[in-house]
């Protein structure tokens, strides 16, 4: 090989050893943050967002968090199983891993989700308080709201829909928001008017704001709504077959909806601070 030719193979290598060590795809350690935002859920209580929603891999029983807000994995929740090595982020209501509720479950029968009776706020049913999610220290860390807690803080925080990199979703903007130099942001229903790009979210998200993607919802092995609407769950039972959760999409935000346990809806943590 001629001293140019290894110069040109030496250099080729050095470039795709960048780029393949600085993109890390399916690492969400390397970015894991917890957002600065603080937000009311009750009276003198408050908490910080995780930095995406939370997913999980059967293949290796891991939990983690979306590396960025405005990510989910549509789709891939049509390939749910016990043995599927690709992530998941729509999820049946308390199927935290805890009692045999597994993440993967497509069960119908009811009692297959929680202990078939009550709420799951403060017990191993919730996603957070079960698991250790990847790049955090602690077991039980996070956790998820409640219906009374999602309705506190959409009271009392400025909420609007709006897109980021062509993804509808609902921003929730925090205590002592301070608008960033380069974004417009207007409450309401309305996502025209908020629309922001990958750069200017990361503006955005600096200040405190934070975005729940339309992940859409899962019946089944079947994926609805993906980037049209979204579905939030909290821990709050209603009855012996539904539960409560966050709904937003089509003119409408509401913390007062409740639904079939079996639907597979997005799961959002929290810690306190």
């Amino acid at each position: 090989m001629s001293r140019a030719a290894k110069y040109i193979f030496v250099s080729l290598s050095a470039i795709l050893f960048i780029v393949t060590s600085c993109n890390k795809p399916d690492d969400p350690v390397y970015k894991l943050k917890e957002l600065p935002g603080r937000f009311a859920i009750a009276e003198n209580e408050f908490v910080r967002f995780s930095q995406g929603n939370l997913q999980y891999q059967a293949s290796t029983k891991q939990w983690r968090f979306a590396d960025e807000q405005y990510h989910c994995l549509g789709q891939n929740n049509s390939n749910i199983s016990a043995e599927t090595s690709e992530y998941i982020d729509l999820f049946g209501w308390a199927t935290s891993g805890y009692n045999d509720k597994a993440p993967y479950t497509t069960s119908t029968i009811y009692s297959d989700y929680g202990d078939g009776t009550n709420d799951i706020s403060a017990t191993e049913y919730d996603w957070g308080l079960a698991n250790t999610i990847y790049g955090s220290t602690n077991k039980g860390e996070w956790f998820t709201l409640s219906l009374t807690e999602w309705n506190y803080l959409i009271k009392h925080h400025t909420t609007g829909l709006g897109k980021v990199e062509d993804l509808l979703g609902l921003i929730i903007l925090p205590d002592d928001w301070v608008i960033p130099y380069d974004c417009d942001f207007y409450p309401g229903t309305s996502y025209n008017k908020n629309t922001y790009t990958a750069e200017q979210w990361q503006h955005m998200e600096q200040n405190g704001a934070i975005f729940l993607p339309a992940a859409g919802y899962r019946h089944n092995n079947k994926i609805i709504d993906v980037g049209s609407y979204g579905y939030y769950w909290s821990t709050t039972a209603d009855g012996n077959y539904s539960a409560g959760y966050l709904y937003f999409g089509a003119g409408e935000i509401s913390a007062n909806k409740s639904t079939t346990r079996i639907n597979g809806y997005s799961v959002r943590l929290v810690k306190k601070i």
